[in-house]
């Protein structure tokens, strides 16, 4: 089990890159006037790896990565906001303009499934 430490929210985001589908460089307003830049991982889902173990895992991963973009635009909401205790990196429940969850969207989609703790995923045919 990952230990997290749960921080405050919601925050509002600017979208500074999409690194992978789920993998989010933000300009985040923490403090009226202070806004940090920093990666965030959606929490919820699973989807497949840019460097991935087939070309079909590939494909799917850069299609992912195109609807990522798509669907966040330039701005985005986080809730429930984790700091991993184990690797110090941030992860959130990432919600779009319409208040659309990105997890979800990916889930259903099909560029996606929930994620499932110490579960591996064979995107390979």
């Amino acid at each position: 089990m990952i230990a997290v430490a749960l921080l405050y929210g919601p925050y509002n985001a600017k979208v500074v890159n999409v690194i992978d589908a789920e993998t989010l460089w933000l300009k985040v307003a923490v403090w009226p006037g202070e806004d940090r830049t920093m990666k965030i991982g959606v929490l919820g889902v699973d989807t497949p790896s840019l460097n991935g173990k087939c070309d079909a895992e590939k494909l799917m991963a850069k299609e992912a990565l195109e609807m990522t973009r798509a669907f966040v635009g330039d701005l985005v909401r986080l809730n429930d906001v984790r700091k991993s205790k184990t690797n110090g990196k941030f992860y959130a429940r990432v919600r779009n303009r319409r208040g659309k969850l990105l997890s979800e969207a990916l889930i259903e989609a099909g560029y996606g499934v929930p994620y499932r703790k110490g579960e591996k995923v064979n995107w390979c045919p």
